[in-house]
């Protein structure tokens, strides 16, 4: 195990899901980088694994297809050795011997940075939930209803209406983002809506 600092109680970790149509072959995978509040290296894993289970869940898409989000695994868990502040190194990884052109490719210029990348609707099977979809639709037009029924909310850094990292929360300048942030500051399953936001 590498080192651990003996106050660590943040984590990193990539939780991997699988998400699946009814009658589509195709399957999508999202890779979530998710913080994890940890009293030690152990309790960490088990966080980890309690979150990625949670997202578990069913739906009907606007097609009326069921759409299955089922945890996978972890892709990646480490430490973050720095306290959460700005400028903090949240994870680090080291080449050796890298030659100046593969050095340059590291390095994009500002619009090529997935921040500002422009918004393309992700090709794949429908995995939008029915509700959701309708939720916003109503939103658009200015007409504000409630879910019938809460639907569990995704672990996500994404903003699932658009696939760019969200800005969840009261705060956000993202409407979508806005509507659908629970408590906890997770986003419901918007995904394959297509609209603009963030």
């Amino acid at each position: 195990m590498g080192f651990v600092p003996r106050d660590a109680e943040w984590y990193l970790a990539e939780i991997v899901q699988e998400l699946t149509v009814a009658n589509d072959p195709r399957n999508i995978v999202w890779r979530n980088l998710t913080l994890i509040h940890g009293e030690s290296p152990d309790d960490a894993y088990e966080q980890a694994l309690h979150l990625g289970r949670s997202g578990d869940t069913e739906y009907l898409n606007p097609a009326g297809k069921l759409v299955t989000i089922r945890f996978r695994g972890l892709s990646f868990l480490d430490v973050i050795h720095d306290p959460l502040e700005h400028g903090a190194e949240l994870t680090f990884q080291s080449n050796v011997s890298v030659a100046p052109d593969d050095l340059n490719r590291l390095l994009l210029p500002k619009e090529r940075l997935h921040l500002f990348c422009p918004t393309v609707k992700p090709d794949g099977p429908d995995v939008a939930s029915s509700e959701i979809v309708q939720e916003v639709e109503g939103e658009v037009r200015g007409q504000t209803s409630r879910l019938t029924a809460p639907l569990r909310a995704l672990p996500a850094s994404l903003c699932r209406v658009t696939g760019k990292p969200e800005v969840s929360g009261t705060g956000s300048k993202c409407p979508y983002c806005r509507l659908f942030a629970n408590q906890s500051g997770q986003i419901r399953i918007l995904a394959g809506f297509g609209v603009d936001c963030c």
